[in-house]
């Protein structure tokens, strides 16, 4: 089998918000990062077992910002995003349409080949109410699961405030406490909080809210609290996501998140 033949075969199944990249001449993660406005991190994080530093030519991985297969018109259906294990026959059964409308309704998309983060069409389906938030509203961000060790050791705690700024304006500010000094982690130099929308699909299956996190010094000159703001003018659904990751403020690479909370509480 041709060297490229054996990469599309072993093609990998992408996280939603990322899509399938064949390696080019020249590419490596910095430069995929740069041109599809990600990071190294967060491409590491879609392609675990990847070694950065021995990227081939035709080998395909997975880059967050890469739109999947262009979804199909759908006027009288709602647009879904395909998860691990779907099959268009659980699909029509759980939703309960026939095989065959679910067929009529996606041409040109292969059953057999679908692809995690690929949208399709779900025929005679409505779309759920997004429910959003009621502000102000604050909610608790604990430790992240997969959080690096370290992070542990100070009982870390966070929280993030949303509250109404003016009639299409919404501030975003996240604080923590009891984080150890990033560095300690890794090659960081401070913090970034992160909501993501998971309520909605404007351009991509996620949208990134970001602030970056000061921090504010003790006596003994150690970080005691972090704490960033930013502006934004949709208002966040309650399935959204709100974490505070590890950050390089020079370089732009994210890394794994610390803390962790949704905003399930925040309904009206």
């Amino acid at each position: 089998m041709p060297e490229n033949d054996a990469f599309l075969a072993q093609a990998p199944s992408c996280p939603t918000g990322s899509g399938p990249y064949t390696i080019r001449a020249g590419d490596t993660l910095f430069v995929l990062a740069q041109r599809y406005g990600t990071t190294v991190a967060a491409i590491t994080t879609a392609n675990p077992g990847l070694n950065p530093n021995n990227l081939q030519v035709g080998q395909v991985i997975c880059v967050p910002g890469i739109a999947g297969p262009p979804a199909p018109p759908c006027p009288n259906g709602t647009l879904y995003t395909i998860r691990p294990g779907d099959t268009f026959y659980l699909l029509a059964s759980r939703f309960g349409v026939s095989l065959q409308a679910l067929l009529a309704a996606n041409p040109g998309i292969d059953p057999n080949r679908l692809v995690v983060g690929q949208r399709i069409c779900l025929p005679g389906v409505a779309a759920p109410p997004i429910q959003r938030v009621s502000t102000p509203c604050c909610v608790t961000l604990s430790l992240a699961p997969g959080a690096p060790e370290e992070a542990s050791g100070e009982n870390p705690i966070g929280a993030l405030l949303i509250r109404q700024i003016a009639m299409s304006t919404r501030s975003l500010t996240f604080s923590a406490a009891g984080l150890r000094d990033p560095g300690i982690m890794g090659n960081f130099n401070v913090y970034l909080g992160t909501l993501a929308v998971t309520g909605e699909t404007p351009t991509s299956p996620t949208v990134l809210r970001t602030a970056v996190m000061g921090s504010l010094v003790g006596a003994a000159g150690q970080p005691v609290t972090w704490a960033g703001s930013t502006v934004i003018t949709e208002l966040p659904a309650v399935t959204d996501v709100a974490e505070i990751h590890l950050y390089n403020s020079a370089t732009g690479i994210r890394g794994p998140a610390v803390l962790r909370g949704t905003l399930a509480g925040c309904g009206r």
